[in-house]
């Protein structure tokens, strides 16, 4: 069967929360926030699902009102896929930048 997933595009959150969980991050909203990366995980975590990844959410967090917040996460199969398929593209891109005589 044809696997079906893409990358999110360089340079996008999506593909920032792809990368952060393909190596074993559980990402939470304070934790995005305090890192600078905006303020909507939510929707970061929605584009990598429309890229066909499986994401987790696990409201295991409390908040300061009292609430439950998400806890992202991706299953091992799934990360061994994105690191897999990560480092396929960064050699892509590695051997295309060597073919037009550039620095890799």
């Amino acid at each position: 069967m044809r696997d079906l997933r893409i990358l999110p595009s360089a340079g996008t959150g999506a593909r920032t929360a792809l990368v952060e969980m393909a190596g074993g991050a559980k990402l939470d909203q304070r934790q995005w926030l305090a890192a600078g990366r905006g303020w909507r995980l939510a929707a970061r975590v929605a584009e990598v699902r429309a890229c066909g990844w499986l994401v987790e959410a696990d409201r295991a967090i409390e908040t300061q009102a009292g609430g439950r917040a998400a806890c992202y996460s991706m299953p091992e199969s799934e990360r061994h896929i994105a690191r897999q398929k990560l480092a396929e593209m960064e050699a892509a891109m590695a051997r295309s930048v060597a073919l037009a005589g550039g620095a890799a």
